[in-house]
């Protein structure tokens, strides 16, 4: 995979060397829909029955008026969407908690 998205000129996508323009930039919405698009591509997720399942896209989510999370991950045939616990801790200051019937942030 990554021999190819260099062949394409695309793995500075996935490393994050390409930069996202500005949002009044004229290439910032195409630089939106190749760097979800090359993220999907790159995205497999485990399910529960052990299935490997593509992502297909990667949107935002807004869980309340003052939290959007971004990079949510879509999978179709799941009924739920993914985030990495991991990447919204480095990007929103919190902690966040998990017990049996919750969690909390």
């Amino acid at each position: 995979m990554s021999t190819a998205l260099t062949v394409k000129n695309k793995i500075s996508f996935v490393d994050g060397s390409q930069l996202r323009p500005k949002s009044d930039d004229l290439l910032y919405e195409s630089w939106v829909r190749r760097n979800v698009t090359i993220k999907s591509f790159c995205s497999i997720v485990k399910l529960p029955n052990n299935l490997d399942i593509p992502v297909t896209q990667i949107g935002s989510v807004q869980l309340f008026p003052e939290l959007t999370l971004q990079n949510v991950l879509f999978v179709p045939i799941f009924k739920f969407n993914l985030l990495s616990i991991s990447s919204f801790t480095k990007h929103v200051p919190c902690s966040v908690s998990f017990s049996s019937e919750s969690c909390q942030i």
